[in-house]
């Protein structure tokens, strides 16, 4: 079919897209929940989430029934933009002056994209590939809606400008919008999420508690001393990385799956420890 017109599922609905780009620690935060929130939430709506995401997110997007809900907050409509592709073709160009046109009416800035999936159009057999693989089909099944066209990839911005030669504003609006989400990740930086301890107690003496107790169910006799000494030597390291909350945390996932009958075994360097064994995250001394 037309590349350029609407993707649709099996069931003939229309596929609904955004874009949604981070302009500081906030948005990436934001980001991060609604993503979550969709993985996790059998009720999840999209338009509703989208919609309600903060000026520190820029939402990039076609769909006129997202665009016309967010115009209506002002907040959201200053971080919002008409998302504008053009490939060329009569159709192409019909639907990005429609999509102007709707941008003047809602009062939102139009912005110039690509619709960028591959960084070059060589790309594009193993982005097939991975959305089959993504979709559990094969390369002949993997539907339609799955897959963008080898066009979709990066462009020189001479070319951009080209392409909306009568709407440059809003090839620049892209050109500012890059500048804007100049925010960096801190990937260096070790930072371990907190264990809600009950009572608010501190964490390495929790852990050294329930790792004490496991002990005494594990082991007996004089195999208990021997691994006591054991402990003692690793809860010491662990307190020293600050490490205890990260170990609370897999014990309490592998809690709760065996509360469930799920089969799970805790894996990497840190298996290779008694309180690992003690707190039933691994099943061999």
């Amino acid at each position: 079919g037309d590349r350029h017109k609407e993707k649709k599922f099996f069931d003939g609905r229309t596929l609904r897209r955004a874009t949604l780009l981070a302009r500081d620690h906030d948005g990436y935060s934001a980001i991060c929940s609604v993503i979550t929130q969709r993985h996790l939430r059998k009720d999840f709506n999209w338009e509703q989430a989208v919609a309600n995401l903060p000026e520190s997110v820029f939402v990039l997007t076609c769909d006129e029934p997202l665009l016309r809900l967010r115009a209506s907050k002002r907040r959201a409509k200053a971080a919002t933009r008409v998302e504008i592709r053009h490939f060329g073709g009569p159709d192409s160009i019909r639907r990005r002056e429609r999509l102007f046109s709707l941008a003047n009416e809602l009062g939102i800035r139009p912005v110039a994209t690509n619709g960028v999936r591959l960084a070059t159009a060589d790309d594009y057999p193993v982005h097939r590939i991975l959305s089959a693989l993504r979709m559990n089909a094969t390369i002949g099944t993997v539907p339609s809606h799955a897959v963008s066209p080898p066009s979709a990839c990066l462009v020189e911005p001479a070319e951009m400008h080209r392409r909306f030669s009568a709407h440059s504003e809003s090839v620049l609006e892209a050109e500012r919008i890059a500048r804007e989400c100049g925010y960096k990740l801190d990937l260096e930086t070790r930072k371990l999420p907190c264990f809600p301890v009950p009572g608010g107690s501190d964490p390495y003496r929790y852990l050294r508690g329930i790792t004490l107790q496991g002990l005494s169910e594990r082991y007996s006799g004089n195999t208990r001393k021997q691994a006591r000494e054991v402990v003692e030597r690793e809860l010491a390291v662990i307190r020293k990385m600050k490490l205890a909350d990260y170990f609370l945390i897999c014990w309490d996932i592998i809690r709760f799956a065996r509360s469930r009958y799920l089969p799970c075994l805790g894996r990497g360097s840190a298996a290779n420890s008694i309180v690992s064994y003690c707190l039933y995250i691994t099943h061999v001394d």
